[in-house]
C-alpha cells in the first residue's frame, strides 16, 4: 500500500517514511503544501499523512481542496497543534484522523492501520492452502500457526500469492520487492531459499522455474 507524507520538517518526514516502509509500506515524501497538493491529486495514495503548517499552502486548505474534488483517501493530519479547536478544525476540513506531535511510531502505524481497515477493499486477505497472508495487518498464518517474515519475506510471498498460481518474473520481483529494474540472482535465491524455510512443509508450494523465475503451487482465494 502507498503512503504520502506531507512534512516540511526533514527530519521528521525522513523518520516517518523510515517507520512506515519498515511496516511494509511504499512512501513517498513532499516538504510544501503546493508539491504535497499535486502529489495528492497526480497520483494513487491509500493513504496521506499531512501536517497542519506546511510553506505554501497549509494542510487545511490541502484537505478541503481534495475533498471538494471528490478524493476520499483516508487523511491523517500530524501537528504540534493538539488543542480541541485545531482537532476540530482538521475533521471539519475533512481528515479521517488527528495525531498531535510528539507521538510515539507505535502509535501513528496503529492509527494508519486503524483507518486503511475502515476504508480499503475488504478483499486484503490472500490464502493459499494453509497460508493466510493478511495484506493490511502484514501478517502471515501457516495452519494458524503464525509464521514471523522480515518486510521483504513478506513483500515476496505477496508478490507470489498475488500472481495466483502464475510464474512471477525475476524481473518483477525485484521491481516490487526491491524497488529497482534490475534482478540480482543470487539476492533472489536467497530470499526465496529462506522463505520456504519459514513456512515450513507449506515451503514446497514455491517452485522455480529455472532462467524465469518463481510461482506459488495453485491459486489464491482473497
Amino acid at each position: 500500500m502507498r503512503i504520502l507524507v506531507v512534512e516540511d520538517d526533514i527530519s521528521v518526514g525522513q523518520s516517518l517514511a523510515a517507520a512506515l516502509i519498515a511496516d511494509g509500506f511504499d512512501v513517498e515524501v513532499s516538504t510544501t503544501g503546493p508539491q504535497g497538493l499535486h502529489f495528492a491529486k497526480s497520483n494513487h495514495y491509500d493513504l496521506i499523512l499531512l501536517d497542519m503548517m506546511l510553506p505554501g499552502q497549509d494542510g487545511l486548505s490541502i484537505c478541503r481542496e481534495l475533498r471538494q474534488g471528490d478524493n476520499t483517501v483516508p487523511i491523517i493530519f500530524l501537528t504540534a497543534r493538539g488543542e480541541l479547536r485545531h482537532k476540530v478544525a482538521g475533521l471539519d476540513a475533512g481528515a479521517d484522523d488527528y495525531l498531535a506531535k510528539p507521538f510515539e511510531v507505535a502509535e501513528l502505524l496503529a492509527r494508519v492501520r486503524a483507518n486503511l481497515r475502515r476504508t480499503s477493499a475488504p478483499a486484503t486477505i490472500l490464502k493459499l492452502g494453509p497460508i493466510k497472508l493478511d495484506q493490511l495487518e502484514r501478517t502471515v498464518f501457516v495452519d494458524q500457526a503464525r509464521v514471523e517474515l522480515s518486510p521483504t519475506e513478506f513483500a515476496l510471498l505477496e508478490q507470489l500469492m498475488l500472481g495466483r498460481g502464475r510464474t512471477v518474473t525475476r524481473t518483477s520481483i525485484m521491481q516490487k520487492v526491491w524497488k529497482q529494474d534490475f534482478y540480482d540472482d543470487k539476492v533472489i535465491d536467497v530470499y526465496v531459499s529462506g522463505l520456504r524455510k519459514k513456512l515450513g512443509q507449506s515451503g514446497k508450494l514455491i517452485l522455480t522455474d529455472r532462467g524465469v523465475g518463481h510461482r506459488i503451487q495453485g491459486s489464491t482465494s482473497t
